[in-house]
This record gives structure tokens, C-alpha cells and sequence, in this order.
């Protein structure tokens, strides 16, 4: 920078060699000497590879810049006490020690890591034995199906016998029927014949009177009247004790058909009665078998959302917190929170290295989450990528908020099973926001509470002097709702 300013401000002219080149000895002018300061400063230092230079060289080197130095004006004095002088040990030594903390930080690291992947061995097994436990659900249910079936159709059977035996019962009272018609047809016949005989007793009668003299003709013809009459008498009674006995039966055959039809009217109400429990509990299968499925198919869509556990860091850092101190940080950023008529979607807490950010975000985590109030929550690293990247960010932060808010879940899971005519991961910034939080927010309800997110080590997450996370924060958090 200093080379730059020289150059441009102060009026010099290149030497002959260019500025970039390393001037010949000849060449003792003011622009040459600083040509050859800028080219040892590149060369010596700038862009080395290593740190080690054998004594012969150095002490060459060491001759030519201390002339170009003197010439230029600093006293050579002051060149010889600085040859002289040895390297700062109170440096090395901080540097080791340095090295040692570093050395220290990356072992716990490698034990977060080691530790993380347990428990992701733990959460795979996990997930299989639920895999095992689905199917055997399943498996159930098919088997209970299967039995319904097997009921459904021993009990068409019975009805079928049921069926079978009203049909015959109808063929028993037709036949009935036709006796009684028989019966009454012979009951005509016997008062016909009653009719008859009475007209022949008359004739008699008359006979009797007029041929009264024949005496022993006449009582015989009286006796043989007599005699039929009885007979007639006999058989009358007969008729009836048929018709009283034909009632009879045909009384006990109603009472049969009425026991019948109460027996079939049993049969069909616990038929039915069964039939219902049969299709509420096939209902009740159908539809636990449709919210597993429509549960999985929820957990296949989110799947797709990039997700990062930063517990372990909250726990580090919230280990690291001494009661009774900022408390009035807390209390600011709840005062913030509890403000719904405030305009501000962001509070932005900045200090110096080492003065707690990463502790009172951690703690303010700990109180949200415990108060009911904490939507999700993302820990930046410099020395993760995937820990600075704004859409890794984003997506987790979304996959948190499922976990807290279902109809959230609901609304986001709907967005994405749609044609976005592109994959998540390939949007840009300004559309993952959009697909991910603007537009599955505003469809839902105000709960009349607000919600905190908690991002941590903003300054953490700069890459090559960009900051893609800041932006994301300052441009598109102030669309979010209250």
C-alpha cells in the first residue's frame, strides 16, 4: 500500500526496468532503490514458501538491501543494531503456547465429533427399529383384514340360512294354508249333506202321515233315519274336532313363524351391531394407516431440508455462564420480544472477541426454549462451511421450526410438494426465503405470541470479505410476521 501511494502521489517516474522488475546495479536512482525494496519485500517474504534461509545468503542479502536502505536515507547504525539483535523468545513462546490451545480445541472438537456420531449410530438404529416396527403394524392390519373378510363371509352364509330357512317356513304355511282350504271345502260338503238329509227327514214325516197304517214299515224307515242322524250327529262332531285341531296347529304355526321372524330380526340386528364394530375398527385401521402414511410422506418432504444440531455448542457455552450477571441484556431483548407493536424483526447484540455473545446467545436459548418462545436457533463457525453458507442456514432453521409449529409443518410440507421448478438447494437466496418462511408464515393464524430465533457469531460467518448470512438477516428478515 505504502509502494502504491509513493508511486501515484508523489510524481516519480518509473526506472528504465519498469517498477515490477528488478533494476539493474548500474541504476542508482530514488525509483530504482524502491523497485528493488518492493521486489526483495515479494520475493523475501511476500510469497516464500519457506521460512529457513541458509547464513551465506543471508548475509549477501542482508548486504545489498542495507545499501539500498542507506541510500534511500535510514541510518546504517540502526541497520547493524537491528542485524544484532535476536529473535524474541517471549514470542516463541507465546506461539507454542498458542499451538497448544489450538492443539487442545481441535482434540475437543474430534470428541464432539466422535460423540455426534455416536449418537447418529444411535438415531439410525433408532430409526430402523421404528422401520421394523411399521412393517410389523402393517402386517397387523393386513391380518386384521383378512379376518374381517373371513367374517363378512361366514356372515353372508348365515344370512344365506337364514334366507333359507324363512323360505321353507313360507312353504309350511302355504301348506297349511291349502289344508285349510281342504277343510273348509269338506266343512261345505258335510252341511250340504246336512241340508239333504233334513229334506229327507221332511219327506219321511210326510210319508209317516200318510201311510200311517203301514206301521212296521214306518218305524223301520223312522229307526233308519234315527240311525243316520246319529251317524251325522258323529260326524259333525268330528268335523269339528277337526276344525278346533286344525286351529290349533295353525295357531302354533303363527307362534313358530312369529319365533322365527324374532330370531331372524335378532339375527340381522346383531349382524348389523357386529357389522358396525367391523367397519369402525376397519375405519379406525384405514385411517391410523393413512396418517402413518401421510406422516412418512411429511418426513420424505422435509428430508430434503439440510439440518444443523448445535446443542453441543449451546451446552459449551451455556456451561460457561456465571448467574446474576447481564441481566440486563436479558432483560432488554425480552422487553424487545414482549413489544408486539415494535417494528423491528432483528436485535443485533455486538461486542469484542472473548466479551460472552456466544454465552448470553446460549443462555437466551435456554430461556426461550424453556418459556415455550424459541422457534429455532444456528451457531456460526469460520472454520465450518456449511455452518457459514445462508441456505444451509435457512433450510435448518425451517426444519427446527416444523418441530415446533404444526401447522407450520402443514403449510411448508403443502409448499413443497409442489412444482417449484427447481431443487431447494439450487435457488437463490431471496427464493429459498421466500419458499421456506415468507410465504408458508403469512398463511397462518396469528397465535398472539411471539417467537425468537437465536443466531450466533455473525462475524464468524464472513468468507473472502463477504458476509452472505448478514445480508440474508438485513434484507430479508423484515418481511417475517410479528
Amino acid at each position: 500500500m505504502l509502494f502504491l501511494l509513493l508511486t501515484n502521489i508523489c510524481g516519480l517516474s518509473p526506472p528504465p526496468s519498469g517498477w515490477h522488475t528488478k533494476p539493474p546495479l548500474s541504476d542508482t536512482s530514488v525509483e530504482a532503490n524502491l523497485a528493488r525494496i518492493k521486489f526483495f519485500r515479494n520475493k523475501l517474504y511476500g510469497h516464500v514458501t519457506s521460512t529457513g534461509i541458509d547464513t551465506p545468503t543471508f548475509s549477501a542479502l542482508w548486504l545489498e538491501i542495507s545499501a539500498v536502505l542507506v541510500t534511500l536515507g535510514l541510518p546504517q547504525a540502526e541497520i547493524d543494531r537491528l542485524k544484532a539483535e535476536r529473535c524474541g523468545e517471549d514470542d516463541f513462546i507465546d506461539v507454542l503456547f498458542e499451538w497448544a490451545d489450538s492443539e487442545e480445541d481441535n482434540k475437543s472438537q474430534l470428541k464432539d465429533i466422535r460423540q455426534y456420531q455416536t449418537k447418529t449410530g444411535q438415531t439410525v438404529d433408532e430409526v430402523r427399529q421404528t422401520q421394523l416396527e411399521d412393517r410389523k403394524r402393517l402386517q397387523d392390519s393386513n391380518r386384521m383384514l383378512e379376518e374381517v373378510h373371513e367374517i363378512q363371509t361366514k356372515t353372508q352364509q348365515t344370512v344365506d340360512e337364514v334366507r333359507q330357512s324363512q323360505t321353507k317356513t313360507q312353504q309350511t304355511v302355504d301348506e297349511v294354508r291349502q289344508s285349510q282350504t281342504k277343510t273348509q271345502q269338506t266343512v261345505d260338503e258335510v252341511r250340504q249333506n246336512q241340508l239333504e238329509d233334513r229334506e229327507t227327514i221332511q219327506d219321511s214325516n210326510m210319508k209317516l202321515q200318510e201311510v200311517f197304517q203301514i206301521e212296521t214299515k214306518t218305524h223301520q224307515v223312522v229307526t233308519n233315519v234315527r240311525e243316520t242322524q246319529i251317524d251325522d250327529s258323529k260326524a259333525i262332531q268330528e268335523i269339528r274336532h277337526s276344525q278346533h285341531e286344525f286351529h290349533k296347529t295353525l295357531h302354533e304355526t303363527k307362534s313358530r313363524v312369529e319365533e322365527i321372524q324374532q330370531t331372524h330380526e335378532k339375527l340381522l340386528g346383531a349382524q348389523d351391531e357386529r357389522f358396525d364394530c367391523l367397519r369402525q375398527d376397519v375405519q379406525k385401521t384405514a385411517e391410523n394407516l393413512e396418517g402413518q402414511r401421510e406422516k412418512q410422506r411429511e418426513n420424505e418432504i422435509l428430508k430434503k431440508l439440510a439440518k444443523i444440531e448445535t446443542l453441543n455448542n449451546v451446552r459449551y457455552h451455556a456451561d460457561r455462564y456465571v448467574e446474576e450477571t447481564r441481566l440486563s441484556i436479558f432483560s432488554k431483548v425480552e422487553s424487545w420480544l414482549n413489544d408486539r407493536s415494535s417494528p423491528n424483526r432483528v436485535m443485533v447484540i455486538s461486542g469484542n472477541a472473548g466479551m460472552g455473545k456466544s454465552v448470553i446467545s446460549a443462555v437466551m436459548r435456554e430461556k426461550m426454549q424453556d418459556a415455550g418462545q424459541l422457534a429455532g436457533s444456528h451457531f456460526c463457525q469460520h472454520d465450518r462451511a456449511r455452518h457459514r453458507n445462508p441456505k444451509v442456514m435457512l433450510q435448518s432453521l425451517a426444519s427446527q421450526l416444523c418441530d415446533f409449529l404444526p401447522n407450520y409443518k402443514k403449510a411448508l410440507v403443502e409448499k413443497l410438494s409442489r412444482n417449484l421448478g427447481v431443487e431447494i438447494n439450487n435457488m437463490e437466496v431471496k427464493d429459498l426465503f421466500e419458499v421456506l418462511f415468507e410465504e408458508p408464515l403469512a398463511s397462518l393464524n396469528d397465535p398472539g405470541l411471539t417467537y425468537l430465533m437465536v443466531i450466533d457469531g455473525l462475524d464468524e460467518s464472513e468468507f473472502q470479505g463477504r458476509n452472505e448470512l448478514l445480508d440474508v438477516i438485513a434484507n430479508y428478515f423484515q418481511s417475517l410476521p410479528r
